[in-house]
């Protein structure tokens, strides 16, 4: 990835533009080719698409405060029907089961992308309530159960803090204490939290990589690329059941799904991918997009023991592909005016 995030920054705006639009062609195709077996899935990555080409219009058309308020209905929306979902499903009750429901995965995903747009209205607006509005989505985000999710949104609100609003300690305290207090809270309803615990599971992350890559060489066990992200089953749960014959997923980091598809290839292809797509977003993004960089790291942080599902691999060129139009149009835009301004005769 490392190779890959330095020639990210370098590559251009219209060069990322067709990048990261076939990758999201290529992905869409491959998700939705497994739509007989697995149409949830399919259809919640086809929805991401969707929505990010509708993102990158109303960016285009609307002025930035109503994007802020569009971002604070899905929020909200989004919000009450994971509850919903959360509490009529029973809590934490698909934790052991193939699939998470269509909806709760849905909603966490609208979460994640309107969250950080909210998160930077509110900082301008005040401390207090961005604050507020933070620990409210990080305790929506927990009733899935997972510890990436609310982790994810932790992760997003420390970026917006730290590069937009510039917070003193108080406010990076309040979000250390609140990661704290969540991550443990899951694990006491999981299994009891302890160092050995978290180091089993660092251990079984790492041997059961470690497993399938020695099995996958040259290429693969599936020797299918992207075979994992279009089957019926979610990939931490298929290896575990599957191949470990566990009863429950097992995780083996962001790049065991890789080599367990097509073995080395996939995986030295794919991470230079996702580090291109890293280093051009960081170089990019900074300053009028820090929403989409947000939701990027958090994404490549929340995902590094537990691996990508096939939403998270479509997010990353999504995003790329939503900054990367705008930085076009806008460009284009300055362009315009500039020459206007040069030549009022011509244009007039």
């Amino acid at each position: 990835m490392s190779a890959g995030y330095l020639l990210g920054r370098r590559i251009g705006v219209r060069l990322m533009l067709y990048l990261s639009a076939f990758m999201l062609l290529i992905l869409s195709a491959n998700s939705l080719s497994g739509i007989l077996s697995f149409p949830e899935a399919a259809l919640v990555s086809l929805a991401a698409v969707l929505l990010v080409i509708l993102l990158s219009y109303i960016d285009l058309t609307i002025p930035r405060d109503r994007i802020s308020s569009l971002s604070a209905l899905v929020l909200f929306a989004s919000s009450s029907v994971l509850s919903y979902s959360a509490v009529s499903h029973g809590l934490f009750s698909w934790r052991r089961s193939i699939s998470i429901p269509t909806e709760i995965a849905l909603s966490m995903g609208l979460i994640a992308i309107s969250y950080p747009r909210v998160a930077r209205r509110t900082a301008e607006i005040g401390l207090k309530q961005f604050l507020a509005v933070t620990a409210v989505v990080i305790a929506v985000a927990s009733l899935t159960g997972f510890r990436a999710d609310p982790l994810l949104i932790i992760i997003e609100s420390l970026v917006i803090a730290v590069m937009y609003h510039d917070p003193d300690r108080r406010v990076l305290l309040f979000l250390a204490v609140l990661a704290t207090s969540v991550i443990v809270a899951l694990s006491l309803i999981n299994r009891p939290p302890s160092a050995l615990n978290l180091m089993k599971r660092f251990y079984s992350t790492v041997y059961y990589f470690n497993l399938i890559a020695s099995s996958s060489i040259p290429w693969g066990l599936m020797r299918d690329p992207l075979w994992i992200f279009r089957i019926g089953f979610h990939p931490t749960q298929f290896v575990g059941r599957a191949v470990f014959g566990r009863s429950t997923g097992i995780t083996m980091t962001m790049f065991g799904n890789f080599m367990l598809d097509f073995g080395p290839v996939e995986m030295i292809l794919m991470s230079l991918l996702m580090g291109v797509f890293s280093g051009w977003l960081f170089t990019n993004s900074l300053e009028d997009y820090i929403e989409d960089y947000s939701i990027l790291l958090a994404l490549l942080v929340t995902r590094m023991e537990i691996g990508f599902s096939q939403l998270d691999l479509l997010m990353i060129p999504a995003l790329s592909f939503h900054v990367s139009l705008i930085r076009m149009e806008r460009d284009s835009r300055s362009k315009r005016e500039v020459f206007k301004f040069i030549s009022p005769e011509f244009s007039g």
